[in-house]
C-alpha cells in the first residue's frame, strides 16, 4: 500500500472516531419483549439477545440484558403478572431480589389494569441506578405492588433519574418510603401512590435528596409510624406538588398524616383532606402556594391568594372513575371545583381534559386536586320538520328528538318546545302538554345511552316565516349546554316566485342556499332582519315576475345581487 493511500486511510478512522466521540453515538441500544412471566435469569450477558435456559425472554433477563449493554433500550411488558421468585439480598446486578436498574432504560406495560409486577414481599421490586446513578429511567402503564424491604424504598429507590407515568406504586412496606424513596431526580405524572407503609417516616413517599415533580396524581391510604403518612419531604431537597390529591393518609405517632415537611415546597392547586392525625406538619419547611389550595383543616400553611382552609372538599371513595389508576372523584358541589389556578395541565389524572366548566358559569375553570369534575350526563336535542316549505293554513310537523349521550342517567328531564305566538298547537305524541304557546314533554329519567322521540304538530300561521324552537333539561348538570336546544325553520307559501329564484332560475342554485343560509343563521335572529325578511316576501312576487320574463332583467339582479351573496358567504363560510 503507497503511502498517499494509507494517509486517506488513517484520515477516515480518525475522522470516524472522531465523529464517533463527538456524536456521542450509543456502541448499543435493544429493544426487549418480555414473551415469559417466569422469574429468570439472562444466560448471557452482553449479547444483545434476552433469553433464559429455555430462550424465553422474562422481565428480570430483560433488566439483566439492558444492564450490559450501553444506550437507553425499552423493555415492553405485556399483560400478565410478573411475580419475583428469586430470593437473594445485598448484589446490585438484578440476579436476585430486586430489579436493579444501572442502565438508562424505558420500562412500557400494556397498562395499569393490565401489567402487574409483584415483589411477593420477597424484597423490594425496583432499585433504580444503585451502582450508576447518572442514567435516566423512565416507567409507564403498569402496577408495581408487594415490595417488603427493612431499610429504603419498600416498591423503588431512586438514586438515578426517574420518571413514573401513568403507574400505580401499591402496598409497598420499608422502614422509609414504603412505596417510594428517592434520592435523585424524580418526576410523577397521573399516578398512584396507595396503601403503602413506613415503620418509620413516608408511608407512600420519602423524598431524602434531589428534585421531586408530581403532577395529576394522588396520594391515598398510606401510613407511617413516624412522620409523613402520604409523604415525608427531609431538609434541604426541593419538591413541586402540582394539582395532587393528598387524602385519607395516617400518620400513626407523630406529625403530618398527609405531608410532612421540612423542605422547599411549591404547592400549586392541591388538595389535602382527610388525614390522621393532621393534613401537615412542618419543621423548618417552607411553603410556597399559587393561592387556590385547598386543606380540610389549616396545618399546610395556605395562606395566599384564595386558598380555601377548614374546607371540606367532599371527596369520593379511591375508586375507579376512568383512565389508568384510581382516583377520588370530587362530587357535584365541591369547593374544589372552579376554584384552581387560571391555568393547569391540558388533562387530568384519569387523562380528561381540563378545564371544564363545573359550576354552569358558561366559563371553564380549572378544579383543584388530581381530578377535573365532569358532570355525568350529556342531553342533546333534535328538531327536524317534514316540509321546507308549506302553504298558509296548512299543517307542519315537527319530529323532536332527545338522547342522553353522557355516561350518568339523567332525571327529572323535560323538553320544552315554545311556539310562534302566531302558530296554532294541532297535537303531540308522548304525553306532552300544550299551556299558553308552550308544550311541555315530562321525559322523566333518561339512561345514558338511551333516547326518546316526540312528535309536534302546528298549523301553519299567515306569516311568511315560521320559526320552532326546542330546548331539553334534567335535575343534573348537563355537561355541555351547546346541544340543549335546538332551531327548525319553515318557510311558509314559498313558490319559485321570489328575485333570488327567479334571477338564477332554481330555488337550489348554490347562490339561492347562500342567501337563505344568511337570513337563517343572521337575518331572522334579531328584530331588524326579520322585517327586512317580510318585506322582501312582500314585494319579491310581483319583481320576481318582472325578472323571470327578460334575460335582461335576470342578468341585471344577478350583478345587484353579486355582493349581497359575497358577504353571506363570509359570514356563513359557505363555500
Amino acid at each position: 500500500m503507497d503511502k498517499p493511500t494509507r494517509f486517506f486511510l488513517y484520515f477516515i478512522i480518525l475522522t470516524a472516531i472522531f465523529m464517533s466521540s463527538v456524536l456521542q453515538v450509543p456502541v448499543y441500544a435493544a429493544t426487549f419483549i418480555v414473551d415469559n412471566a417466569t422469574d429468570t435469569v439472562d444466560v448471557t450477558l452482553g449479547d444483545g439477545i434476552c433469553a433464559d435456559s429455555s430462550g424465553n425472554c422474562s422481565l428480570r433477563a430483560a433488566i439483566q440484558e439492558s444492564n450490559a449493554l450501553a444506550g437507553a433500550d425499552i423493555i415492553t411488558l405485556p399483560a400478565g403478572t410478573f411475580n419475583l421468585a428469586l430470593t437473594g439480598t445485598g448484589e446490585e446486578l438484578a440476579a436476585t431480589g430486586d430489579l436493579d436498574i444501572n442502565g438508562s432504560l424505558t420500562i412500557s406495560g400494556a397498562g395499569t389494569k393490565l401489567s402487574f409486577i409483584d415483589g411477593q414481599d420477597l424484597d423490594r421490586v425496583f432499585d433504580v441506578g444503585p451502582s450508576a446513578a447518572a442514567i435516566t429511567v423512565s416507567m409507564s402503564n403498569l402496577v408495581i405492588r408487594n415490595g417488603t424491604v427493612t431499610g429504603n424504598g419498600g416498591l423503588i429507590r431512586n438514586v438515578a433519574i426517574l420518571s413514573l407515568t401513568e403507574v400505580s406504586l401499591e402496598s409497598g412496606q420499608a422502614a422509609t418510603g414504603g412505596g417510594l424513596h428517592t434520592i435523585g431526580n424524580l418526576t410523577v405524572n397521573r399516578s398512584l401512590l396507595r396503601d403503602n407503609n413506613a415503620s418509620a417516616d413516608g408511608g407512600g413517599f420519602f423524598q431524602g435528596g434531589g428534585i421531586t415533580s408530581v403532577t395529576n396524581s394522588t396520594f391515598s391510604g398510606n401510613t407511617a409510624t413516624g412522620n409523613g403518612g402520604g409523604l415525608y419531604l427531609a431538609t434541604a431537597v426541593t419538591t413541586t406538588l402540582d394539582y395532587v390529591t393528598i387524602a385519607f393518609n395516617t400518620a400513626v405517632t407523630n406529625g403530618g398524616g398527609g405531608l410532612y415537611n421540612a423542605a422547599s415546597l411549591t404547592l400549586n392547586s392541591t388538595i389535602i383532606s382527610d388525614n390522621t392525625v393532621e393534613n401537615c406538619a412542618s419543621v423548618g419547611g417552607t411553603v410556597t402556594t399559587d393561592g387556590s389550595g385547598l386543606d380540610s383543616g389549616n396545618t399546610c400553611g395556605l395562606t395566599m391568594g384564595v386558598d380555601l382552609v377548614n374546607t371540606n372538599p367532599a371527596l369520593g371513595a379511591l375508586v375507579d372513575n376512568g383512565g389508568e389508576t384510581a382516583t377520588h372523584n370530587l362530587t357535584a358541589g365541591s369547593p374544589a371545583i372552579d376554584t384552581a389556578n387560571v391555568t393547569c395541565p391540558g388533562v387530568d389524572q384519569r387523562n380528561v381534559v381540563r378545564p371544564v366548566d363545573g359550576d354552569n358559569s358558561m366559563t371553564a375553570e380549572c378544579d383543584i386536586g388530581a381530578y377535573e369534575w365532569t358532570p355525568a350526563i350529556d342531553l342533546q336535542v333534535s328538531n327536524n320538520h317534514d316540509k321546507d316549505c308549506v302553504k298558509r293554513g296548512r299543517d307542519v310537523t315537527y319530529y323532536i328528538g332527545v338522547s342522553n349521550i353522557g355516561t350518568g342517567d339523567a332525571s327529572s328531564v323535560v323538553l320544552t318546545d315554545t311556539l310562534p305566538a302566531s302558530a296554532t298547537f294541532i297535537s303531540a305524541t308522548g304525553g306532552c302538554t300544550f299551556l299558553a304557546g308552550v308544550v311541555t314533554c315530562d321525559v322523566g329519567i333518561l339512561a345514558a345511552g338511551t333516547s326518546q322521540n316526540f312528535t309536534i304538530v302546528v298549523n301553519a300561521p299567515v306569516v311568511d316565516y315560521l320559526q320552532n324552537t326546542v330546548a331539553v333539561n334534567a335535575a343534573e348538570q348537563d355537561n355541555n349546554q351547546a346541544n340543549n336546544s335546538a332551531v327548525e325553520s319553515t318557510r311558509i307559501n314559498c313558490s319559485a316566485c321570489f328575485i333570488a329564484t327567479a334571477a338564477y332560475g332554481s330555488a337550489w342554485t348554490k347562490e339561492v342556499i347562500s342567501l337563505r343560509l344568511f337570513r337563517d343563521q343572521f337575518l331572522i335572529n334579531n328584530k331588524t332582519g326579520r322585517q327586512l325578511v317580510l318585506f322582501y316576501y312582500r314585494v319579491s312576487p310581483v319583481l320576481a315576475e318582472e325578472i323571470r320574463s327578460s334575460e335582461l332583467y335576470r342578468l341585471l339582479a344577478r350583478i345587484s345581487l353579486a355582493p349581497v351573496i359575497a358577504l353571506s358567504k363570509l359570514l356563513t363560510g359557505d363555500q
